[in-house]
Formats: C-alpha cells, structure tokens, sequence
C-alpha cells in the first residue's frame, strides 16, 4: 500500500505524521499536505512499512511549566480538557 492509497483513507481535518528511514517528512492535518504542500508529491508514492496511531497529550502551558514540547507546539485544538490538549496523529512509516 502507498502513502497516497492511506491518505485516500483518512479525511481532510484528520492529523498525520510521515516517517521515511526515520526521518519525519511532514506532521500536520491531511488537508493541507495533499492541497497545499509540495513535499506530497514526492511522498505519495512510498510504500508504507508501518501504520499506527500517535496520542499526543500536552500542557497548554508547556514552555511556562519547562515540560516537553508537543508535536505541534504552535497547534492548539478549540477543545480542552483544563490546561491538556489531546490530539490524535496517524502516524505512516515508509
């Protein structure tokens, strides 16, 4: 399966991170990386080796409290659950 056939399974708001030998080639929403990035094209035709989820759970207030960064530090979702954030990636390793 290829990296363009697992983005025609996920939808456009959803979040992705795209590894290629251990290297992180792209982490944001599917919208914007098939729409607006050129990096897609050279990605879409990767066989993918691996498909899992990712639950990223941080402080709003990560750089205050010097606790680590999350994935998308300057990314906040409109829902909270007091100072965490919860965002949920499908992370594809080709």
């Amino acid at each position: 399966m290829t990296v363009e056939q697992i983005i025609g399974l996920i939808t456009g708001p959803d979040r992705v991170r795209i590894f290629h030998d251990d290297r992180e080639l792209y982490t944001g929403f599917v919208g914007i990386l098939v729409n607006h990035s050129p990096e897609y094209d050279s990605m879409r035709k990767l066989e993918v080796r691996k498909l899992r989820t990712q639950l990223d759970i941080a402080s709003k207030e990560w750089e205050k409290n010097d606790l680590a960064s999350p994935l998308e530090p300057d990314s906040f979702p409109d829902y909270s659950f007091r100072d965490l954030r919860m965002t949920l990636y499908y992370e594809i390793y080709t």
